[in-house]
């Protein structure tokens, strides 16, 4: 994806919403409203529900630091991240190849936030 990069759920989310394909009820329906070609504008805040003090303390600074570029800026420094690879026009998944080395943290570390996040996401599909 060219001005990329987007996590694929999101960018998928995003379509539903500016293309009106939503079946109706749903949290993404309910605060997210289109506002033109895979653009989209918050309608109502969600609140902040299960995130913890730490997880909106980052989300603040994060917004802090970037509220003022326009999406042309945040794709350009995005861009230049370390991890970023240009797809051309096409997209494909980004597998996180090489980024231990490039984020100082070991092979066997990315492996256990990976496993981490396959053990919630199941955790998730089952209870809910």
């Amino acid at each position: 994806m060219k001005h990329g990069p987007v996590l694929s759920e999101t960018y998928n989310l995003v379509k539903r919403v500016v293309f009106q394909r939503f079946d109706g009820g749903t949290p993404w329906e309910e605060h997210i409203e289109g506002a033109g070609r895979y653009r989209v504008h918050l309608k109502k805040h969600p609140g902040v529900g299960v995130l913890s003090e730490a997880e909106t303390t980052v989300l603040a600074k994060v917004f802090q630091l970037y509220r003022d570029h326009d999406v042309w800026t945040l794709r350009d420094e995005t861009h230049g991240l370390p991890e970023w690879e240009d797809p051309g026009d096409s997209s494909r998944r980004n597998r996180c190849r090489g980024h231990s080395a490039r984020s100082r943290k070991s092979a066997a570390d990315i492996d256990a936030v990976r496993e981490s996040a396959r053990a919630a996401a199941q955790f998730d599909r089952l209870f809910g």
